[in-house]
C-alpha cells in the first residue's frame, strides 16, 4: 500500500481526498524540518550512486553541508524504509529548476522542484515538493568548498 501523504503517492492521495493528504504531510515536514530534514526524490541521471536507480526513489533525507543521508521507502511505503545511504554533494545546478514533466509525473507530485546534483561518481536529480521548498534543501546541503552552476 502507498502512502498517501508520500511524494510518491501524490497521485493517490489527491484521488482519496487532496485535502487530509495535505494536512498529513504538512504535519510531517513541521516536524522533520525541526530535525533538519526532509521528504525528497532523487534519481540517477548518469553514473552510479549506491542505493539509488535511474527510477525515482521517494524517502526522508537528512540534511547537512555537503550531502544528504538518504533512506528511500519501499513502494512508498514509509515504514518500510531502506538502508540509509550518504550522498556527498560535489556541485548543484540551482540555476533554473525544473519541474516534471511527461514519465515524471508518474512519481513526482506536479509541484515539484528539480535540480541536478552532482557526486563523486554520478549526477542526479533532486526533487523536492511542496510543503517543503528547494531553496530552504539546497541551502542545506549546499557543499561549503563545492560549486554552482556548471
Amino acid at each position: 500500500m502507498v502512502d498517501p501523504g508520500s511524494i510518491g503517492g501524490a497521485g493517490l492521495g489527491r484521488a482519496l481526498g487532496g485535502g487530509a493528504a495535505k494536512v498529513i504531510v504538512s504535519r510531517r515536514a513541521v516536524k522533520y524540518l525541526a530535525m533538519g530534514a526532509a521528504e525528497v526524490s532523487l534519481r540517477v541521471v548518469d553514473g552510479t550512486q549506491d542505493g539509488l536507480k535511474t527510477a525515482w526513489r521517494h524517502g526522508l533525507a537528512g540534511l547537512w553541508s555537503g550531502g544528504l543521508d538518504f533512506a528511500s521507502s519501499v513502494g512508498g511505503f514509509r515504514p518500510w524504509r531502506r538502508a540509509s545511504v550518504t550522498i556527498i554533494i560535489r556541485e548543484i545546478v540551482a540555476s533554473a529548476p525544473r519541474t516534471p514533466t511527461g514519465k515524471d509525473l508518474i512519481s513526482l507530485d506536479a509541484q515539484c522542484r528539480i535540480v541536478p546534483v552532482r557526486t563523486a561518481t554520478a549526477w542526479l536529480e533532486l526533487a523536492v515538493a511542496p510543503p517543503y521548498q528547494l531553496e530552504w534543501v539546497l541551502h542545506r546541503i549546499w557543499p561549503a568548498s563545492g560549486t554552482l552552476g556548471r
